[in-house]
């Protein structure tokens, strides 16, 4: 387990926000309902080395819980470009967290190549991934770590390492699991996004679901292949 794991946790935030730790149990995740532009402005570069900062448009009217986003990335002659649908509901009485749907889809051209570097970099590992058949849309469970959060304002944060409650913010942080099908368990993800600053990024939940990542990601981001 690598040292950058650079804060602590409470004992329930341990095991479902912290960088570091295991596998969430996928058997407590709750399914939610399905959801009912102009281009964002160039991306801010994050300053954490362990994540990726993009631009986000919000595309249509939001429902109560759900929000879809178009996502841009722009490179050196490249451009990264995908959309977001989340739905974000709150949580049941006496839960600590909430769990919605997600979905990335595809939009084309889009070229992912140094967009997918940068994500194997913070993740610690070469930019080398495997290739699967290209699709259009790629579904997600998405976990609701918390809303109103600030960024690396608190002494120690609690919340996807970086993120606190106190003081309140702009950010709503969030945890994805991938490909959940597969035999050796879901990927994990945080994204995180700051809509009053029209921004997100995509943060290392686990330095060892890097490659793996890479590879599933790339089927939807690389739709210009």
């Amino acid at each position: 387990m690598r040292t950058f794991f650079r804060r602590t946790t409470t004992s329930i935030l341990a095991t479902f926000n912290g960088r570091s730790m295991s596998t969430l149990s996928y058997s407590i995740l709750i399914p939610s309902l399905l959801f009912a532009g102009c281009s964002p402005e160039p991306p801010k570069v994050s300053d954490d080395p362990y994540a990726v900062a993009f631009s986000v448009e919000p595309i249509g009217t939001p429902g109560e819980d759900t929000l879809r986003l178009m996502a841009v990335w722009e490179g050196e002659g490249e451009r990264t470009q995908f959309d977001l649908v989340l739905t974000t509901p709150d949580p049941q009485e006496g839960q600590p967290f909430a769990f919605g749907k997600g979905w990335m889809i595809a939009r084309p051209p889009s070229q992912a190549h140094q967009f997918l570097a940068r994500l194997a970099a913070a993740h610690g590992v070469d930019g080398r991934y495997g290739k699967l058949a290209a699709t259009d849309t790629l579904p997600m469970t998405v976990g609701i770590l918390g809303r109103n959060l600030s960024r690396g304002h608190s002494v120690q944060p609690t919340i996807a390492g970086v993120y606190s409650s106190d003081p309140p913010g702009p950010w709503l942080s969030t945890k994805l699991f991938l490909d959940e099908s597969s035999e050796s368990g879901a990927l994990e993800l945080f994204l995180n996004i700051n809509l009053e600053e029209r921004k997100a990024e995509f943060s290392v939940k686990d330095p060892a679901y890097g490659p793996s990542l890479l590879t599933v990601l790339a089927t939807v981001l690389e739709s210009d292949q």
